[in-house]
């Protein structure tokens, strides 16, 4: 027995006081890992906020445009482009010729030209965006269930 512990009352009252509790540190470091880890998405978060982001049910459609073209008088040449447009399921773009007006797709040029890229990278952020939010409301409801279970 401890010194200054007489009988075994005292010596269990002193083994189950709150100073010998078994502290629960694993939760605290979990705790702290996940408010770390939601500073980090806050910081991910503001930065797409300066990237297009495609809505929902947009996607890129590419397209080949071909133009027969006289080379010499022998024959004639066939060239080929290839062109993409941004297509939405409802009339959600702004139309170039009235303000007023919404269309459902938008001609981005050739591929890989700049609005090109811009829209195939909108819509992959739109689906990582995505992926992560069905994470986020699992993990949600994963901190809800472990709350109810403290409580």
């Amino acid at each position: 027995m401890p010194r200054g512990v007489k009988g075994k009352r005292e010596s269990a009252k002193l083994n189950l006081s709150i100073e010998n509790s078994n502290k629960p540190t694993e939760i605290y470091e979990i705790n702290s890992k996940i408010s770390e880890s939601l500073s980090k998405l806050k910081k991910s978060t503001k930065k797409l906020e300066k990237e297009w982001i495609a809505p929902a049910g947009v996607s890129v459609h590419t397209y080949t445009v071909s133009r027969e073209r006289v080379k010499t008088a022998d024959g004639k040449v066939v060239r080929e482009w290839e062109y993409a447009k941004l297509k939405a399921e409802k009339a959600i773009f702004l139309s170039s010729e009235d303000e007023h007006k919404k269309i459902s797709q938008v001609h981005l040029g050739k591929t890989f030209d700049e609005e090109y890229r811009i829209a195939s990278k909108g819509i992959y952020l739109r689906n990582k965006i995505s992926h992560a939010t069905r994470l986020l409301r699992d993990a949600e409801e994963l901190i809800a269930e472990a709350m109810k279970i403290l409580e």
